[in-house]
Protein backbone atom coordinates (compact mmCIF):
# COMPACT_ATOMS: atom_id res chain seq x y z
CA UNK A 1 0.00 0.00 0.00
CA UNK A 2 1.46 3.05 -1.39
CA UNK A 3 -0.19 6.27 0.40
CA UNK A 4 2.53 8.29 -1.60
CA UNK A 5 0.50 8.18 -5.04
CA UNK A 6 -2.22 10.76 -3.56
CA UNK A 7 -0.27 13.57 -3.96
CA UNK A 8 -2.81 14.68 -1.44
CA UNK A 9 -2.97 15.59 2.40
CA UNK A 10 -5.47 13.31 4.12
CA UNK A 11 -8.91 14.99 5.78
CA UNK A 12 -9.89 11.77 7.28
CA UNK A 13 -9.04 8.07 7.37
CA UNK A 14 -10.58 5.40 8.51
CA UNK A 15 -10.66 1.23 8.75
CA UNK A 16 -14.26 -0.63 7.07
CA UNK A 17 -15.81 -2.74 10.21
CA UNK A 18 -13.41 -5.68 9.41
CA UNK A 19 -9.86 -4.39 8.56
CA UNK A 20 -9.59 -5.18 5.08
CA UNK A 21 -9.99 -1.87 3.79
CA UNK A 22 -8.88 1.98 4.72
CA UNK A 23 -10.52 4.47 2.90
CA UNK A 24 -9.43 8.29 3.16
CA UNK A 25 -10.99 11.38 1.78
CA UNK A 26 -7.97 14.12 0.81
CA UNK A 27 -7.80 17.41 0.34
CA UNK A 28 -7.80 17.08 -3.62
CA UNK A 29 -11.46 15.91 -3.30
CA UNK A 30 -11.57 12.08 -3.99
CA UNK A 31 -12.25 9.31 -1.62
CA UNK A 32 -9.81 6.46 -1.70
CA UNK A 33 -9.65 2.82 -0.54
CA UNK A 34 -7.10 1.12 0.12
CA UNK A 35 -6.50 -3.00 0.41
CA UNK A 36 -3.64 -3.29 2.95
CA UNK A 37 -2.68 -6.56 1.12
CA UNK A 38 -2.53 -4.84 -2.40
CA UNK A 39 0.13 -2.15 -2.80
CA UNK A 40 -2.40 -0.36 -5.01
CA UNK A 41 -5.17 1.54 -4.82
CA UNK A 42 -8.41 -0.49 -4.47
CA UNK A 43 -10.71 2.37 -5.83
CA UNK A 44 -10.36 6.57 -6.12
CA UNK A 45 -13.55 8.13 -6.75
CA UNK A 46 -14.17 12.12 -6.39
CA UNK A 47 -15.84 12.80 -2.91
CA UNK A 48 -17.55 16.61 -2.33
CA UNK A 49 -16.90 19.29 -4.58
CA UNK A 50 -16.74 21.89 -1.92
CA UNK A 51 -13.12 23.50 0.06
CA UNK A 52 -14.10 22.72 3.27
CA UNK A 53 -12.97 19.34 5.00
CA UNK A 54 -15.08 16.23 4.32
CA UNK A 55 -15.53 13.19 6.97
CA UNK A 56 -16.42 9.62 6.33
CA UNK A 57 -17.22 6.61 8.10
CA UNK A 58 -17.96 3.06 7.36
CA UNK A 59 -21.87 2.16 8.71
CA UNK A 60 -21.03 -1.08 9.94
CA UNK A 61 -20.03 -3.97 7.84
CA UNK A 62 -22.49 -2.91 4.97
CA UNK A 63 -20.03 -1.79 3.11
CA UNK A 64 -21.51 1.31 2.93
CA UNK A 65 -19.66 4.47 3.61
CA UNK A 66 -21.09 7.70 5.13
CA UNK A 67 -19.49 11.26 4.07
CA UNK A 68 -20.06 14.79 5.37
CA UNK A 69 -18.64 18.17 3.47
CA UNK A 70 -19.69 21.15 0.83
CA UNK A 71 -20.91 21.36 -2.14
CA UNK A 72 -19.32 23.65 -4.98
CA UNK A 73 -21.99 26.59 -4.04
CA UNK A 74 -20.52 25.92 -0.21
CA UNK A 75 -23.76 24.13 0.68
CA UNK A 76 -23.31 21.69 3.48
CA UNK A 77 -24.38 17.89 2.27
CA UNK A 78 -24.34 14.71 2.98
CA UNK A 79 -23.93 11.04 0.64
CA UNK A 80 -23.66 7.37 1.11
CA UNK A 81 -21.28 5.15 -1.35
CA UNK A 82 -21.90 1.43 -2.00
CA UNK A 83 -18.18 0.06 -2.13
CA UNK A 84 -20.13 -3.44 -3.49
CA UNK A 85 -21.41 -1.03 -6.84
CA UNK A 86 -20.60 1.84 -8.65
CA UNK A 87 -18.44 4.01 -6.68
CA UNK A 88 -18.25 6.62 -9.19
CA UNK A 89 -21.46 8.75 -7.71
CA UNK A 90 -23.44 8.36 -4.47
CA UNK A 91 -26.69 5.76 -3.79
CA UNK A 92 -27.90 9.01 -2.06
CA UNK A 93 -27.38 12.81 -1.65
CA UNK A 94 -28.76 15.36 0.10
CA UNK A 95 -28.14 18.88 0.75
CA UNK A 96 -28.21 20.13 4.44
CA UNK A 97 -28.33 23.86 4.66
CA UNK A 98 -25.71 26.56 4.09
CA UNK A 99 -23.87 27.12 7.48
CA UNK A 100 -20.71 27.84 7.12
CA UNK A 101 -19.20 26.00 10.59
CA UNK A 102 -17.45 22.80 9.34
CA UNK A 103 -19.01 19.87 10.58
CA UNK A 104 -17.30 16.80 12.43
CA UNK A 105 -19.72 13.42 12.46
CA UNK A 106 -20.04 10.36 14.60
CA UNK A 107 -21.35 7.07 14.14
CA UNK A 108 -22.98 5.17 17.00
CA UNK A 109 -22.56 1.88 15.08
CA UNK A 110 -24.62 -0.37 18.48
CA UNK A 111 -27.66 2.39 17.44
CA UNK A 112 -26.79 2.99 13.50
CA UNK A 113 -27.34 6.34 14.16
CA UNK A 114 -25.00 9.33 12.30
CA UNK A 115 -24.84 12.35 14.62
CA UNK A 116 -23.27 15.23 12.16
CA UNK A 117 -22.46 18.46 14.50
CA UNK A 118 -21.77 22.09 13.62
CA UNK A 119 -17.94 22.84 15.46
CA UNK A 120 -19.04 25.66 18.36
CA UNK A 121 -22.69 25.30 17.27
CA UNK A 122 -25.80 24.28 19.77
CA UNK A 123 -27.41 21.85 17.03
CA UNK A 124 -27.33 18.03 16.24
Amino acid sequence: MDYQKSNSAPWCMRWNYDGSLLGCINKNKQMHLYDPRSPDTAIVTNAHGGTKPQRMSWIRDSGKILTVGTSEFNEREWAVYDTRGDMSKPIVQQKLDKNTAPMHMHYDSANEIMFIMNKGGPSL
